[in-house]
């Protein structure tokens, strides 16, 4: 019996170890969606014919003037960014920064028609697109380590309604 109790409690112990070795990977995948689910609640709020000039990388086509958007990428204080870049990245289908329907993505479910005209064009969709498919992207370097990287990636489509 006594066999039975010490082996039993070997491996609970055993369990605890692996689940403490663990939880920091969790809590650090917890952060990076939250960030992620807050970033497209954000974009949400934003006018949709804006979302694409808000959230791009070009700085030159912001709604409010240049450098004045959000932009494509965006920090998060609780994830350590790998060294010169930011920990997330917010990635809309195009090719040389521009809007396409023909990108080759299938995660974003690309090729598509992105302004509802029946083909799949391969000129910039920036100005009269119906849908919008979007990629939040969050790479950091975990807790306790020098270079053992993780990341998260969120993928969702706006709609014109």
């Amino acid at each position: 019996m006594l066999t039975i109790v010490t082996i039993s409690l070997s491996m609970f112990a055993r369990t605890l170890a692996s689940s403490k070795k663990l939880d920091p990977i969790a809590s650090e995948t917890a952060v990076a969606a939250s960030a992620a689910r807050t970033i497209l609640e954000e974009m949400k709020s934003r006018p949709f014919a804006d979302l694409f000039r808000l959230y791009n990388a070009n700085p030159n086509d912001d709604p409010g003037g240049v450098g004045t958007a959000p932009g494509s990428t965006f920090a998060v204080p609780e994830l350590k960014a790998i060294p010169g870049t930011v920990v997330g990245t917010i990635v809309f289908p195009t090719i040389g920064g521009v809007l396409r329907e023909d990108t080759v993505d299938a995660a974003l479910g690309m090729p598509r028609d992105l302004n509802a005209s029946d083909a799949i064009e391969s000129t910039d969709r920036s100005g009269d697109y119906v849908l919008l498919p979007v990629r939040v992207r969050l790479d950091w370097i975990a807790k306790g380590s020098i270079n053992s990287r993780r990341s998260f990636e969120m993928y969702t489509m706006y709609a014109r309604f």
